[in-house]
Order: C-alpha cells, then structure tokens, then sequence
C-alpha cells in the first residue's frame, strides 16, 4: 500500500537555518502532540537534543551531495530523483496513522521543493535568528570548516529561501532574537495556526495518569523552551555586511507580520 493510500496527514515541516532555534521550536511542537519518530533528544551541542531523525538528515545530506553539495555548502538547485524520492516516501510510511506528524532538519529548507510535490499541503512553520549569534555558534563547533564570514553567508543563503517560501505562500514564523516572553508567547500561537494542541493521551503517556488527566484539564505543563538554550542574543545590525543586514530586517519583518 503506498503512502497516498494509505491516507498519511500531510506533515508539519520546522524551516531555518542551523542554530536558528529550529530545536527548541520542534521540540515545543513534539510538546503538543506532534509525532515525530525516534529523534535526537540529546547531544553535545543541544543538551535536550536537536530534535532531528537520523534516517532524514542521511536522507538529506545524500540529496544533497547528489547535487553537488552538502548542507554548508548548498546547492543552487535541488533535483530528487526516483531513487530519493522512493526514500522519502519510505520515510513517511512510519508516520501512517500517526495522526499529526512532522520533521525538522534544516536541510529541509534546501530540499522542500520535493516535500511540497509529495504534500502540497504541509503545514510549514519556521524560525530565524540573528546572523552573527548563528555564525558565532557553528564556528565554535567546527572552526576549520568555514571562517565567521563565510558562516553568514551560508546563513544567507538558507535564509534567502525561507523569505522565498514565504513569499509563495505565507506561514507563521518565530523570531528567536526576541525576549523570553515575546517568544513564549509567539511558540504559543504557533500551535493554533498550525491545528496542534496536546491531546489526553499525549499528556497521559508523558506525565503519568494523575497529573495527565490535571494538565488536560487546564493545568499547565512545564515549556520545553529553556532560556538557557539560548547562549547569547543579538539584535544590532552593527558589524554586519549590508546585504546581511538587509535581509536581516526582511526576516525580522517576516516574523511580526503573523
């Protein structure tokens, strides 16, 4: 039975750039119900985990090397063929009957023309922060692998296609540079916007039958989102090339117009 007829829900795709609170914004969607197979919880650079399944950032990075690339240094385009489009499709099949389901691996963002043919219909949510926190992050992680400048412009790059996404058909989108309540309190219009709330069984699996039955009942659940996630925040355009800057401000205004 294929995954058509097997009537999958189209899924919820996280977009943004790496170091970019794509973690914290799936992790607080898994939060709410949404199923997302057997991801990362934990690893050395994010101590709640990245939140990405294993299978579909090997996926990804193999799409992507097939065209040249590689998730640093991004292909202009993306081409799936039947062999990639076969594996994406056996992917999924985990999902079937899985209710809401979706996945999150920045990679995505370069492949989502092929996501889209599959499920035109995807719910996209996304997220953006600010260039040099991003770049700053990845260079402490590999500094041989690119220089801080050659870093925001992979950052630009990523980005440049989610404003283009956007554009085509408008989704809600998080800003991670804003204060600790602002976000809380964006993280939790997502879940509308995009049909979520944590169901009984959900909060039952997670905390127990008691204290379940509480929180669906109106109690409130402790937030997935720890402001130590963030190490450091910034929102100044001083430092950055213009063009960087520039389409700084486009994301930035991407994310207050929802």
């Amino acid at each position: 039975m294929s995954i058509k007829e097997a009537g999958i829900k189209p899924p919820v795709i996280i977009l943004g750039m790496h170091r970019s609170g794509t973690s914290c914004l799936t992790g607080s969607l898994q939060q709410a119900g949404l199923a997302l197979g057997d991801v990362h919880t934990a690893n050395p650079f994010n101590k709640k985990g990245n939140r990405e399944h294993p299978d579909l950032m090997v996926l990804h990075e193999s799409l992507l090397e097939s065209n040249g690339g590689s998730w640093h240094q991004p292909p202009k385009d993306v081409v799936w063929s039947a062999d990639y489009i076969k594996k994406r499709d056996q992917f999924c099949e985990q999902f079937v009957g899985a209710g809401d389901w979706g996945f999150k691996d920045p990679r995505a963002l370069l492949a989502l023309d092929g996501w889209l043919a599959r499920f035109p219909d995807a719910r996209l949510v996304g997220t953006i922060r600010h260039p040099l926190s991003v770049a700053r992050s990845l260079h402490r992680r590999d500094p041989s692998l690119h220089t801080l400048e050659e870093y925001m412009q992979v950052w630009a790059e990523y980005n440049r296609r989610l404003l283009a996404a956007w554009r085509v058909r408008p989704f809600p989108v998080v800003d991670f540079d804003q204060p600790d309540p602002v976000y809380m309190a964006s993280l939790q219009r997502v879940l509308p916007a995009l049909g979520l709330r944590e169901g009984l069984v959900s909060l039952v699996r997670r905390f127990g039958l008691v204290k379940g039955l509480r929180l669906a009942l109106g109690g409130e659940s402790e937030p997935f989102f720890d402001p130590d996630l963030r190490t450091h925040r910034l929102e100044s355009l001083d430092g950055l090339p213009a063009e960087i800057a520039e389409l700084y401000l486009e994301l930035k205004q991407m994310a207050s117009a929802w």
